[in-house]
């Protein structure tokens, strides 16, 4: 008779804590310290409220790589840091000279 419980383990040696670690869903990169914080994902939604867009405009940028995101299946995720950089990037290479900047004139 075939053993199919997937909560036995089987495996021994150096490298059974790091497969108990993703088996937990702690995934954590090699050379990165296991106490190091994660920064959370975010929705469409809420990055469309932090740009001041709309969900399905935020999901269609995305989509066309306009916006840095991940798609996990069906869902767009993305970080707030990486959206914020982003922003900083698209102010800064703008023709456009920002208040503070004509004031310098």
């Amino acid at each position: 008779m075939e053993d199919l419980g997937h909560n036995t383990q089987t495996t021994t040696g150096a490298s059974d804590a790091g497969k108990q670690s993703l088996r937990r869903g702690n995934f954590a990169s090699a050379g990165t310290s296991m106490n190091a914080a994660i920064e959370p994902l975010i929705d469409a939604t809420q990055a469309a409220r932090m740009l001041k867009l709309h969900p399905v405009t935020v999901r269609e940028m995305a989509s066309r790589g306009a916006i840095p995101g991940l798609k996990i299946g069906k869902v767009w995720r993305f970080r707030a840091s990486s959206l914020d950089e982003w922003v900083t990037r698209q102010i800064e290479s703008s023709c456009y000279p920002l208040s503070h900047q004509r004031e310098e004139r």
